[in-house]
C-alpha cells in the first residue's frame, strides 16, 4: 500500500488506500471540504519527505493523515517505508495508533481486467 499526497490551494493529505481502488472525488470532499487532486511530485515530495511510491504513513508533518477505513478488513497491511520498493507489516489498529490519522471512506471500487488483477 502506498500513500497517495493530495492537495488544495496550499493544504495537503495523504491518503492511505485500499488495492485496486481509487478515490472518490465526492466521498473525499466529504471528508476534506474540498475538491482534492493529486499533487505533483515534487509537491509530494517537498510535503511528506518521500517520493511518489514511497510515500509513507509514519511521521508525515506536512500533511494531515487519512486512512481508508476498508484497510480495517485485512488482517495485516504493508504501507510503504520510503521508497516504492518496501513495505512495513502492521495490523490497522497498530497503523492508526502509531500514525493519529483520521479514519475515513474515500475509496471506491475500480473494475480491472484479471491481466490488470495480476
Amino acid at each position: 500500500m502506498h500513500g497517495l499526497c493530495h492537495r488544495r490551494r496550499g493544504a495537503y493529505w495523504c491518503i492511505a488506500p485500499q488495492e485496486h481502488q481509487c478515490i472518490c472525488g465526492k466521498k473525499a470532499k466529504q471528508e476534506t471540504c474540498k475538491k482534492i487532486r493529486m499533487a505533483r511530485a515534487k509537491e509530494a515530495g517537498e510535503v511528506t519527505g518521500f517520493s511518489p511510491g514511497g510515500v509513507c504513513p509514519f511521521e508525515v508533518e506536512g500533511a494531515e493523515l487519512l486512512i481508508d477505513r476498508g484497510l480495517s478488513e485485512y488482517e495485516l497491511i504493508c504501507p510503504a517505508a520510503g521508497n516504492d520498493a518496501s513495505g512495513v507489516p502492521v495490523i490497522f489498529d497498530r497503523l492508526r495508533e502509531c500514525t493519529d490519522a483520521r479514519i475515513v471512506d474515500v475509496m471506491e471500487s475500480v473494475n480491472l481486467t484479471q491481466d490488470e488483477q495480476d
